[in-house]
Formats: C-alpha cells, structure tokens, sequence
C-alpha cells in the first residue's frame, strides 16, 4: 500500500479509497474478490511505525531491502542494464518519512507553545499559534498529499524561526525546537 501511495502520488484518505473502490488497485494488493477485506488503516498505521521502530533499533531500513529485492528480481526476470539507476524506487523511503516527519515537528512545536505565554505574542502570531495548538497533525497528515505537506511543513518551520525569536531560551523545549528547524530545513 505504501508502495501504491507513492506511486499515485495521494494521501492516506486517497490510498484508502482506492483500495476500497478501484479494481486495479486492488488486484495490485492481492485482493482479487470483491469480498476480500483491505487491512484497516489502524494495521496500515501500526506496520509504518513498527518499521521506522525496527529501524531505529537495528539501524535496518526493511523498505529499502524490500525495495532492492524486489528491484533486482526485475532486473534479472527483465534483463535490465544496470548503467542506469532508476530514482523513484529509491525515493520512496524518504517520501514515506516526510510523511511522519510533519507529524513529529508539530508536536513538538505544540509541547513548546503549551509552555510559552502567547499574549507575549503579536495578535496574529498568537492565532496562529492556537491553530497549531488545536489541530490534529495526524488527520493534516492523512488527508494531505505531498506537495502540501511540504507546504506545511515550510509554514511551520517559518512560525518555529519566529517563536525562537519571540522566546530566546535555553530550555529543553526551546533546544528541541530548534532541533525541529534543522528537520524542516531538510526537506528540499
């Protein structure tokens, strides 16, 4: 399914109607008869996030293994040359990172303003910051396709610079926050 997302370039809500409505979609998943289930979006969930925990632990990327498998059985099976790299295969890792990454710096930036006075604050950065503070990362995630997250991710990173000014500090949350300007920063 993962897979699937990328190529279709669309978001969670997207992938998850596809895989509900669109016959193509899902013969590519196996799922052949109209009365076979699709994995929930909870199992979708838990197996990203048990991935990117595996890898943290192990240091093992299973998407690129899975990724290189799969490149080199088609290779061999199409008797490709090698002399030129395909890129979109390869980019799918990070793609499904930026995904998760938006979700990660919203948090933090919400941790931080939770410990912030925000009438400091000028009356639209104070706006702004109570949208953070009452949105639901996972849902801007689900229902975002890429390009917009990236926009979003810019956005925020914009209002990060500005908090950092607003409340010079030296506290975890604020050494946290810049730690999340170097993540948005990272994303081209």
């Amino acid at each position: 399914m993962s897979v699937l997302k990328e190529g279709f370039g669309c978001s969670d809500e997207d992938l998850f109607e596809k895989c509900e409505f669109d016959l193509l979609t899902r013969k590519a998943l196996g799922l052949e008869l109209l009365t076979d289930v699709t994995p929930s979006i909870d199992t979708y969930y838990l197996f990203r996030r048990r991935i990117c925990e595996y890898q943290e632990r192990t240091g093992i990327d299973l998407m690129q293994q899975c990724f290189e498998q799969i490149s080199g059985n088609q290779i061999r099976l199409l008797k490709i040359s090698g002399k030129s790299v395909r890129m979109d295969s390869k980019l799918i890792g990070s793609n499904i990172a930026r995904q998760s990454r938006y979700e990660l710096i919203h948090t933090t930036l919400v941790k931080f303003l939770k410990t912030c006075t925000l009438t400091r604050l000028s009356p639209m950065q104070e706006e702004q910051a109570n949208e953070y503070l009452t949105e639901d990362s996972s849902k801007t995630v689900y229902r975002s396709v890429s390009e917009t997250l990236q926009s979003n991710i810019a956005r925020i990173g914009n209002f990060i610079m500005e908090m950092l000014v607003a409340f010079p500090d030296t506290t975890v949350s604020h050494n946290l926050l810049k730690l999340n300007v170097c993540l948005t920063n990272s994303i081209p």
